[in-house]
């Protein structure tokens, strides 16, 4: 009898555990608590927001709930949000709050880069505009500096441009830019300006799990080609001269950086091509293409007020010649690396020197960056940025960068007006 008993017991137990372990959860409920003006149908949309979603765990529960809140940090629209989870039975009930930062940024300013010159600049950003987490950009500005021959005072270049991203159609997002520029182009002593317009519209789609595809087509007209030193011909000019261009761009890529409080910490890669129909000054069509492979890392260390981050690019172009490569090192003039073929390593080391809680935090980054094309010309920066966040203003950053260009060192050649470059802006550098 005692053996009968406890095989029963033996029995029961076994089924209360399977019945425990086939235990289910499903959201019930999304409720939201939000001070602004976001629209839940746009959150939902695009971070995927959705009843249809089984638990097998409270442990699943609970990673759902800390992977939405940093989607919502990752945005950076927001000052404060928060995921909470309620359970009655089985059914889960998902309460979100969110604080909204500033959405609506008139900025003017002036900024100045020592080789593109001084710059008087208005941007009007409109973060999440209408609620519907679309950000609106429209901004334009005018560089002024010293002509190389005469040194006098003059307008070098300037730009107007309208972007609008993340415009929700149909269940697809889409972006959209309209750019008018003067601009130059050099190569050694060689310069010369001319008018640009620029029409793009991109998209980007899941590919497979963690990895998007983002589908770009531009269109771009050059005109109005001028020299701008006496030492520049139009023979040098048409060599390069490019009137019209449709481009076809794509890539490949997977990104797991997120923003913890004002540093990020994890990697992104990926893969992009370009495919240009090319309108050369004698009116023929002449295809080229560009392959590019880029990857970013940063780390985090606890509560430390420091962290790392890094970036390696390489880019190759078939039937056509890169210009203004230098710009990707800095320190270093854009004229001084060009070529089919480029490497390029920027390094940041990224300490906080000041934290006012609530108001803004100070960051200190001194950077190391190297760049060598198929011309075997390597070229090395060093310096460092000031960066300043505003918690009003999440979404905005303002960077002051002193770099060298240490190439010219060895080789007895510096010049401080042309190595020493300073650049005062409103975006992260990488």
């Amino acid at each position: 009898m005692k053996k009968l008993l406890l095989i029963l017991l033996t029995f029961l137990y076994g089924i209360t555990f399977l019945v425990a372990e086939n235990v289910s959860y499903n959201i019930s409920d999304i409720k939201y608590d939000i001070k602004g003006s976001t629209k839940p149908y746009f959150l939902e949309k695009r971070l995927g927001i959705t009843k249809d979603i089984t638990f097998n765990s409270i442990e699943e529960i609970e990673i759902y709930v800390a992977t939405l809140k940093q989607s919502l940090d990752n945005l950076r629209i927001f000052e404060d949000s928060d995921v909470t989870y309620s359970l009655i039975g089985n059914s889960v009930t998902i309460s979100i709050y969110l604080d909204e930062a500033w959405g609506i940024i008139p900025f003017g300013y002036p900024k100045y880069n020592s080789e593109t010159g001084g710059r008087v600049a208005m941007k009007l950003y409109w973060y999440n505009s209408l609620g519907t987490l679309t950000n609106t950009l429209i901004q334009g500005g005018v560089n002024i500096g010293l002509n190389s021959e005469t040194n006098e005072l003059e307008v070098l270049t300037w730009d107007t441009s309208l972007s609008v991203d993340k415009i929700l159609i149909l269940d697809r997002f889409y972006n959209i830019s309209y750019n008018q520029t003067l601009e130059r182009s050099n190569k050694d002593d060689y310069e010369w300006s001319y008018l640009k317009s620029k029409l793009s519209l991109s998209s980007t789609f899941n590919f497979i799990k963690g990895y998007n595809y983002s589908p770009k087509i531009s269109i771009i007209a050059e005109y109005d080609h001028k020299p701008v030193n006496s030492i520049t011909s139009d023979a040098i000019i048409n060599e390069y001269k490019v009137p019209l261009s449709l481009s076809y761009s794509h890539g490949l890529g997977k990104s797991s950086v997120n923003w913890i409080g004002n540093f990020r910490d994890g990697y992104s890669y990926g893969i992009s091509n370009s495919i240009s129909l090319v309108q050369t000054h004698t009116k023929e069509i002449k295809p080229t293409t560009e392959f590019s492979l880029s990857g970013s890392y940063f780390k985090t260390f606890g509560d430390l007020p420091i962290s790392i981050g890094s970036k390696l690019i390489s880019t190759i172009s078939v039937n056509s010649e890169l210009l203004g490569l230098g710009g990707n090192v800095r320190g270093v003039p854009s004229g001084d690396l060009y070529g089919t073929f480029g490497i390029f390593s920027n390094n940041n080391v990224f300490i906080r020197v000041i934290k006012l809680e609530n108001i803004a935090e100070a960051i200190f980054s001194p950077h190391l960056d190297f760049g060598i094309t198929d011309y075997l010309k390597p070229k090395i920066g060093t310096g460092a940025d000031f960066i300043l966040y505003v918690d009003k203003l999440k979404s905005l950053v303002a960077r002051g960068s002193i770099s060298l260009n240490l190439s010219d060192f060895d080789s007895g050649t510096f010049d401080w007006k042309e190595d020493l470059e300073i650049d005062i802006t409103s975006s992260l550098f990488f």
